[in-house]
């Protein structure tokens, strides 16, 4: 029998602008990743991977497990758009798109994920968001 809890929770989660408008710059997403992997942190959550591209971003993380993931979600999007209003100028302001995509990542396949998500530029080239979600 354990004595104590062993939890392995990875989560790939990928979230859009609203109406999946390209308002992240180029010059914007490495402050941006920087900050959403810094929230994770903040709330006891392990980030491994945080890309994307203008219109979504990608988090690969090992979630804290005393925290729903919705209330995770919700404190990740939130802070994170109330930083991009208060760090940069846009003719609207900027918000995430309600909903989210989260995908739940065995152990063995957090390296496969991580480079995913690494490599999202040369991978959507090819493919848009939408395609990664179409069965």
């Amino acid at each position: 029998m354990m004595s104590r809890n062993n939890i392995h929770a990875y989560y790939h989660i990928v979230f859009s602008t609203k109406q999946r408008e390209p308002m992240i710059t180029t010059q914007m997403q490495s402050s941006l990743y920087k900050m959403l992997w810094n929230k994770c942190i903040e709330i006891g959550c392990d980030p491994i991977m945080i890309n994307g591209m203008e219109d979504h971003v990608h988090i690969l993380m090992h979630a804290n497990p005393l925290v729903s993931i919705s209330k995770t979600l919700k404190d990740i999007k939130g802070s994170s758009s109330r930083w991009m209003n208060d760090n940069y100028e846009f003719l609207e302001s900027f918000t995430w798109q309600r909903g989210y995509g989260l995908f739940t990542v065995s152990p063995e396949e957090v390296p496969k994920i991580a480079s995913y998500i690494q490599n999202q530029k040369s991978h959507h080239a090819n493919k848009s968001v939408i395609d990664d979600f179409e069965i």
